[in-house]
């Protein structure tokens, strides 16, 4: 009993299980980013997270001075402190950080390790091309926000049917159709005499001859004429596409449409899952880089591949190693599982052995293993506790409920005649006097001289 109540008392640590001869033939493996995470994952760096048969999750804390990363751009140097806390040092005062939000630029750390002092974007950052809305960086919310402009706020519908075009409250643009026979002009360069029809549209255009000579006002297209459109009935202008082959077979030719230049970019495909080449019978040939032996530094997995994630090559797919199947045992012994502890196979350091105990944090509880179960017993009644408040005195572990800690109020000087205060803050009393005033169940007065 003794020896179970004392390998409960251990602190929760994690070790190193000093095996060497189970890592020898054991190859270093890296595992894929993308792969299925634990599901007892607490999200925590400062925690090694293993799912138990018997406890459930486990969380125990690693190594003091592990590297870890509290989300703090203002600070440097984390790493975890032992307790399951990861913990930086505040960078120097003007460095450059970054606050999270879209709406700041030019952020700096204060002294205090905090990102301040990013100057507001300008809303012209923000526009969203609509002369409804009144654009702006909300520094509140941390990103564009695009409110309706006021009702009758002048716009454009670009309609050269309406006119009086204004904002309707609701981020649209509205005009009043123009009158029946308006001029106007329906963007068609083989129609001509085009009017508006009253209800907002340019039509009733004349079409000019097939093979009229027009401009379509594309500048990767060249000889354009009026045609009839594709399935008949409409007519348009269009043209051949210009010819920017340069007769290389390893360059992708196009044509820039903001300035009707040739351009020849090389094999490149733009994914990084391809290794891209040029054969000069064939042409260009992307090489899938796919399914090939790597090593994604994990010694928990053996023989895995490359695999294309979201176009991306990441290094997974392995199999347990002998180091994970080593550790696997280790985790299956008795001895082992009778003080609440397992073994886990960690990628970097191998295998890890975790309590699975924690201590509850109640003062009048003894924590300890015994034969694979946690146990929290209260203390017996009268033992001494701390309850965490600066108002109380003597405090001790009740009998009833068992496993409360209870202190005594330590304001009361014993004279009914004050009435005692006690600041929760600094533990400072003030006795104000009850003169004049019942104590005693209200039989008595206090006095000048006492009661």
């Amino acid at each position: 009993m003794m020896t179970s109540r004392l390998l409960a008392r251990w602190p929760v640590v994690l070790c190193l299980v000093l095996a060497p001869w189970a890592f020898s033939g054991a190859e270093a493996i890296a595992t894929d980013e993308t792969a299925a995470t634990s599901p007892c994952d607490d999200g925590n760096p400062c925690t090694v997270d293993a799912a138990i048969p018997i406890a459930g999750c486990v969380h125990g804390w690693v190594i003091a001075g592990t590297a870890c990363d509290d989300g703090n751009s203002c600070t440097q140097g984390d790493a975890c402190d032992g307790a399951g806390t990861c913990i930086g040092q505040n960078a120097p005062a003007g460095a450059v950080c970054d606050d999270h939000n879209d709406c700041t630029v030019g952020e700096s750390c204060d002294a205090s390790g905090r990102c301040i002092g990013g100057a507001q974007l300008p809303a012209s950052t923000c526009d969203d091309g609509n002369a409804c809305t009144v654009d702006a960086c909300d520094l509140i919310v941390g990103h564009c926000v695009h409110p309706p402009a006021a009702t009758g706020t002048a716009c454009d519908d670009r309609n050269g049917c309406t006119r009086g075009d204004a904002c309707d409250g609701a981020g649209v643009c509205r005009g009043t159709a123009e009158a029946a026979g308006t001029v106007c002009d329906d963007g068609n360069s083989c129609t001509v005499g085009e009017t508006c029809d009253g209800a907002g549209r340019c039509a009733n255009g004349l079409s000019l001859p097939l093979g009229t000579a027009c401009d379509d006002g594309d500048v990767c297209t060249e000889g354009e004429t009026c045609m009839l459109a594709a399935g008949g009935g409409s007519i348009a202008c269009q043209g051949a596409a210009r010819d920017c082959d340069d007769g290389d077979l390893c360059t992708t030719d196009t044509c820039d449409r903001r300035t009707g230049e040739c351009a020849h970019s090389g094999c490149d495909d733009g994914n990084a899952c391809t290794a891209d080449r040029c054969d000069p019978a064939s042409g260009c040939v992307h090489d899938s880089l796919e399914n090939q032996p790597c090593d994604d530094l994990d010694v928990c997995t053996t023989g895995e591949r490359t695999i294309c994630v979201n176009g991306a090559i990441v290094c997974g797919g392995g199999s347990p190693s002998s180091t994970a199947e080593f550790c696997a045992f280790s985790a299956s012994i008795p001895d082992v599982q009778r003080s609440c502890q397992t073994v886990y196979c960690d990628r970097t350091r191998g295998c890890v052995t975790v309590v699975t105990c924690h201590p509850d944090s109640n003062q009048c509880t003894s924590d300890y293993c015994q034969f694979y179960q946690c146990h929290h017993d209260p203390l017996p009644a009268g033992a001494s506790c701390d309850d965490g408040r600066l108002c109380t005195v003597s405090d001790i572990c009740l009998d009833s409920p068992r496993g409360f800690c209870f202190g005594r109020p330590a304001c009361d000087d014993d004279d009914p005649c004050t009435d005692d205060l006690c600041d929760p803050a600094t533990g400072g009393c003030t006795h104000s006097s009850r003169l004049g005033q019942t104590c005693y169940w209200g039989f008595t007065k206090c006095s000048a001289g006492g009661v």
